[in-house]
């Protein structure tokens, strides 16, 4: 889903899916620099569910 665009054009997006590290979100959903900073990630994961946010062109966990 895009939830908007930066200022370069690049589309922010709220996805979800199974992966759990930037390298995984990457062959997911495509390279990071597909998507604008700000982009967010639900990993979908029994056990393990967590949100990841992409920062500096890379996808972070976010933490409480």
């Amino acid at each position: 889903m895009v939830i908007g665009t930066d200022a370069d054009g690049l589309e922010a997006v709220l996805t979800s899916g199974a992966a759990t590290n930037d390298g995984e979100i990457a062959a997911e959903i495509g390279a990071d620099s597909l998507y604008a900073d700000g982009s967010l990630y639900i990993a979908v994961v029994a056990g393990a569910g967590t949100i990841w946010q992409k920062r500096n062109g890379t996808w972070t966990e976010l933490t409480a």
